[in-house]
């Protein structure tokens, strides 16, 4: 851990102060009172199910821009300060893209064994299981539990507040383009839990 730490401080530092405040900075400005938000798709959409996240976070993005298409055009509402990033990676390289926001709210596939395929759940990322397993994790460094806690060790400005969204999916990891239908009638329930947090 000891190593992991000093690897990562110099990026750290010069993230938190030059990289992941560019481009966002003008947001605040325009409306500082309203929380920056980053909604990321966690998966890999050339692996079946597994790409779910990429999924769901394009059909809100889809609806978010038209949402914003309706207002007027010198109107500013929440939803001028929601971004979107789709990822297939986990642990301290997920931690470093949520550096600089407010709050984020990942959505990601999940195999529980608990639940019949197609449900979807969503809680806080503290009350979530800190699984080393599935995106939220990196085989390579630590489960993002732990990586939060280090960025927060080094000084990142890390998310007030997180959130899980999971569809449980019993991933096969077979090339495919292509998503289950009990995964497809589920993804509409998730997208419209996402909306409400970000309207």
């Amino acid at each position: 851990m000891k190593a992991i730490l000093l690897k990562y401080y110099d990026n750290f530092v010069k993230m938190t102060n030059s990289i992941h405040q560019k481009g966002r900075s003008t947001l605040h400005e325009a409306n500082s009172v309203l929380p920056l938000t980053l909604v990321i798709g966690l998966g890999n959409p050339i692996l079946g199910d597994d790409g779910l996240g990429w999924c769901v976070v394009k059909s809100v993005e889809q609806s978010y821009k038209e949402l914003l298409e309706a207002q007027p055009k010198n109107h500013i509402g929440a939803n001028d300060q929601i971004q979107f990033e789709y990822l297939s990676l986990g642990g301290l390289s997920l931690m470093e893209h949520m550096v600089g926001f407010d709050r984020v709210i990942l959505v990601d596939a999940i195999t529980t064994g608990k639940d019949s395929i197609g449900t979807v759940h969503i809680c806080d990322m503290d009350v979530f299981p800190n699984y080393a397993v599935n995106h939220l994790s990196s085989a390579h460094d630590t489960t993002l539990h732990q990586a939060l806690q280090i960025g927060k060790a080094m000084g990142a400005k890390t998310p007030d507040k997180i959130y899980v969204v999971t569809i449980e999916a019993n991933i096969t990891y077979e090339f495919s383009e292509d998503i289950s239908q009990p995964i497809l009638a589920a993804i509409p329930e998730a997208v419209k839990i996402v909306m409400e947090e970000i309207k």
